[in-house]
């Protein structure tokens, strides 16, 4: 092999090594099958690697068969996610079983071939996975406003590159020019990288659950924004502009927090509410102020507001990711695909008002409070105040929501 191609394999191989030992985190958390799942996607990557590279000892026929079986279980748990993604309780199950009964009968028929064409049916199995998934994640809505999407993406993308080129490479040996292995070693380095943030994201999003379950309100990350008692510095940083202008306030109430409370628990309300927080910071634009004003009210605060227009889609894109369900249990797993829990869904009312620099703020987020108490009684779920009308009105529907 050219000690170029080489070079690009020590890179990647590096990169592997880390994220396997960057499983001993979250062991060190208590968070067992987030290590096992950190240190095993590097591991069984790296072993589909050095079998494609011809690598293990026993020649090229057990190389090429164990890559063909490694390329099936790639297949088999990229299944498993595209089923945790459609989060359809009624059939993930037969569905599952189903793609388990497929990759059986691909198994059979690599088997019965000659290691090579065994090796590039199962690659090809592979590689018609990946195509549909990303046909399942190149969503409009999920990758304009969810961060993880475009992650997802790219982790998806660079394993069917990987594929092909880990495939091609295999398939005419040694022969295989030293670009081939260079771009083969980048895309597959690119999904490492991929799966490690995308792991650390939910590592962070796991170690803070469980701070939340254990400590509830008193340790403010439950919602990781203002507590309530620095509302007031809030505000004032928020209206602290010279001159005129306006500064947009939206206010959400959540009003069956306490409910869930005495029917599930002090955990299961700490839960949601950390569940909704993130939900609520995660789909807003850059610049918006964030904080509580109350156990159960959010206070979102846009300096310069440029129009009404705009803090309705912003409202909008807040009902939209608040209406969908939540998954509460308990469990090291992922609150947002744990099949065995129970759901709950918010119900919420957003009021939003355009504040003058020169009104009276504090009466001003008041009636913004009122109004979206009010709006629980509206199917919109948002009131605002309308300056022609000069009194609280539901806001209209609007289609394409969550486009702001």
């Amino acid at each position: 092999m050219d000690p170029i191609a080489i070079g690009f394999w020590g890179g990647y191989f590096g990169i592997a090594v880390v994220a396997f030992f960057a499983g001993a985190i979250p062991w060190a958390q208590g968070l067992r099958r987030v290590a096992v799942l950190t240190s095993a996607a590097p591991l069984l990557n790296g072993a589909y690697v050095v079998a494609a590279l011809g690598w293990f000892p026993g020649g090229t026929d057990l190389n090429l068969r164990l890559q063909a079986a490694l390329a099936l279980h790639n297949s088999l748990a990229l299944s498993a996610l595209l089923l945790l993604m459609l989060r359809t309780r009624t059939w993930v199950w037969r569905a599952w079983f189903a793609s388990l009964g497929v990759v059986l009968i691909v198994a059979i028929v690599a088997w019965n071939l000659d290691p090579r064409g065994g090796m590039l049916v199962s690659t090809g199995w592979a590689i018609a996975c990946t195509i549909v998934a990303l046909v399942m994640l190149f969503n409009r809505k999920a990758l304009l406003h969810h961060r993880l999407a475009w992650l997802a993406v790219a982790s998806v993308t660079s394993v069917s590159l990987g594929l092909v080129g880990t495939a091609w490479m295999a398939a005419i040996g040694p022969s295989a020019p030293w670009q081939a292995h260079a771009a083969t070693a980048v895309v597959v380095g690119i999904h490492e990288v991929c799966m490690g943030l995308a792991i650390w994201s939910q590592l962070s999003h796991l170690a803070e659950l469980q701070l939340v379950r254990d400590y509830g309100s008193g340790y403010d990350p439950v919602t990781r924004m203002r507590s309530l008692e620095s509302a007031g510095n809030l505000i004032n940083q928020a209206f602290a502009s010279r001159g005129h202008g306006s500064v947009g306030a939206i206010v959400v109430t959540i009003s069956n927090l306490q409910a869930l409370e005495g029917l599930h628990g002090r955990a299961e309300h700490n839960q949601a509410l950390f569940i909704m927080a993130t939900r609520l910071r995660n789909g807003l634009p850059r610049g918006v102020q964030m904080g509580r004003l109350g156990p159960d009210v959010f206070l979102l605060l846009i300096r310069r507001s440029p129009s009404d227009a705009y803090l309705l889609d912003v409202a909008r894109r807040v009902r939209d990711r608040l209406a969908r369900p939540v998954t509460l249990g308990r469990g090291d797993r992922p609150s947002e695909v744990h099949l065995g829990a129970h759901e709950w869904v918010a119900d919420f009312g957003i009021g939003v008002i355009n504040i003058v620099l020169e009104a009276n703020r504090a009466a001003a987020l008041n009636s913004a409070r009122a109004m979206s108490r009010t709006a629980l009684t509206y199917p919109s779920r948002i009131a605002q105040f309308s300056r022609d009308e000069g009194e609280v009105v539901e806001a209209l529907p609007k289609s394409n929501l969550g486009t702001a």
